[in-house]
């Protein structure tokens, strides 16, 4: 349900509407992602829905190509409408990923920030006197960043559902 907000509000209002049970067929739905399977599934919810199916039973042969016709168009646009919020809903969590990471990254650089000060206010502590030699310093520093961002601040798809992130493992760059 998290997953899939567009998909989960969008199906609680059309499912009914076709005359089907939002809670017994949405689960079949929000389970696939494929569009062949998707297209099996609409055929199981348009044979089960009150309006669905091949059977006419009115006796009225001139309508029955045009209701067939028009249940077609409305099946095939519920596919359509699935497949755009399968994407919404895949884009949103791609967005989530991205902003995870980022933030991830710019804790990453506040914790080296924060660990640099203080090994700068220790070198003072302990060599009050020493000057100069800033350029050289500066360079390590940055080989240090670049070392710690490449080892701890990788991007990893798979890192939300793993619950990983900062520190997550013994990956080494």
């Amino acid at each position: 349900r998290e997953e899939n907000p567009n998909l989960v509000a969008f199906l609680e209002e059309r499912l009914p509407q076709l005359g089907l049970d939002g809670e017994t067929y949405g689960g079949y739905v929000l389970g696939t992602s494929d569009n062949d399977e998707l297209a099996e599934i609409i055929e199981l919810l348009k044979a089960s829905s009150s309006g669905g199916g091949d059977d006419n039973d009115d006796g009225n042969a001139d309508g029955d190509d045009q209701d067939l016709a028009s249940d077609d168009a409305v099946w095939e646009q519920l596919m359509a409408d699935i497949q755009t919020k399968l994407q919404l809903d895949q884009d949103f969590r791609d967005q989530k990923a991205a902003e995870h990471r980022q933030h991830n990254k710019a804790l990453l650089e506040e914790q080296l920030a924060q660990a640099k000060l203080e090994q700068e206010q220790g070198k003072q502590q302990q060599q009050p006197a020493k000057s100069g030699g800033g350029s050289n310093n500066s360079a390590v520093d940055e080989a240090t960043k670049q070392a710690l961002l490449s080892r701890f601040a990788y991007e990893n798809d798979n890192e939300d559902e793993q619950g990983g992130g900062v520190g997550g493992g013994d990956d080494e760059a």
